[in-house]
């Protein structure tokens, strides 16, 4: 039986070496790793927050102009940014103690 002969790539010089393609974090740890996770909950936050900013701008010039979904408009986008805020904050406390434990668990022997 044959067996498949194996070789050792060398770049040759003056020839450019192709760099690796940088991948992604979901691609990396997997998309039900606790840090892709977050990321992506803290992206979708963000997205809202965008969302909801618009319509506290809306809310605003129709309170300010007089209209009668202005005022309403603008109280609920307010609420809801305020939870949007209260998540984000809560979702940055959350990564900074899981970075802490990782970084208290990295000191220590593996098996332990």
């Amino acid at each position: 039986m044959r067996r498949a002969h194996l070789t050792l790539r060398r770049p040759i010089a003056g020839q450019p070496v192709p760099a690796r393609q940088p991948c992604s974090a979901a691609e990396l740890l997997g998309p039900n790793h606790p840090l892709v996770r977050g990321a992506q909950l803290r992206r979708d936050l963000l997205r809202q927050s965008l969302v909801t900013a618009a319509a506290l701008l809306l809310g605003a010039i129709g309170a300010a102009s007089g209209r009668g979904w202005g005022l309403p408009l603008l109280v609920a986008a307010a609420i809801v940014q305020l939870g949007l805020g209260i998540g984000l904050a809560l979702l940055t406390q959350l990564q900074r103690e899981r970075g802490a434990l990782a970084q208290d668990h990295s000191d220590r022997p593996p098996g332990l």
